[in-house]
């Protein structure tokens, strides 16, 4: 099966978040954002500011602030607690109210003419298998489903999508256009009851290695 991770990121949701502090000076000056790690554009307006590095997105709304990887490299987890945690240290007393820490990953079967057997040998629900039939080759299947984990509740979106232009830099055994399985993983923590809000968030992010091992886990589990 050829396997691609095209993001990962963790979001911090809260009430009224004083968009205008991350402004570069204030990051740079806590030590959040390093001065030479800018990169690109930096886009600041009265709803949002959003801040490019080579290696990450780093944005900011006032109902989240997000920070999203599209490649892992081997201090991705350093980061994610410098900035996130940098963050929430500094502003321990935002009405912060959940925690979502996301991966994306693209999926097809190594023979791409085999991809409408495959993808229906694997998410194909009975009922799906009664309203359509295997000589329907534009039939195409995906599910939802949930549980809790640990302290999270972790959400998995599987669809059927289409590979988009630029697909062969992220594999070159693809090509724009051809079937591809998307899979999104949500693993959210509402903490909007919780004590020390602050401090929870830092034991949350301090987890992403484990929320990727566990998404790995199933995408494996996949290609048995």
């Amino acid at each position: 099966m050829q396997i691609k991770m095209t993001e990962s990121s963790i979001v911090i949701v809260a009430h009224d978040v004083n968009v205008s502090i991350f402004k570069p000076p204030w990051l740079i000056n806590n030590d959040i954002i390093k001065e030479d790690e800018f990169s690109g554009n930096i886009i600041i307006t009265p709803p949002t500011i959003n801040i490019p590095t080579e290696k990450f997105a780093f944005v900011v709304f006032p109902n989240r602030i997000q920070m999203s990887i599209p490649v892992l490299y081997p201090e991705a987890e350093d980061d994610y607690k410098r900035v996130l945690c940098g963050i929430v240290k500094k502003l321990p007393h935002t009405p912060y109210t959940a925690v979502g820490i996301n991966y994306e990953y693209l999926l097809s079967p190594d023979d791409l003419n085999t991809f409408e057997n495959w993808h229906r040998k694997l998410f194909s629900s009975s009922f799906a298998n009664t309203i359509t039939h295997k000589e329907q080759h534009d039939a195409r299947f995906g599910c939802y489903f949930s549980y809790d984990l640990a302290d999270s509740r972790l959400k998995i979106d599987i669809k059927p999508t289409k590979a988009e232009v630029g697909i062969e830099r992220l594999n070159d055994a693809w090509e724009r256009e051809q079937d591809l399985i998307r899979i999104n993983f949500n693993f959210h923590h509402d903490i909007s009851n919780k004590d020390n809000k602050d401090e929870y968030i830092l034991k949350i992010v301090e987890k992403w290695k484990d929320t990727h091992t566990v998404a790995k886990q199933i995408i494996e589990a996949l290609s048995n």
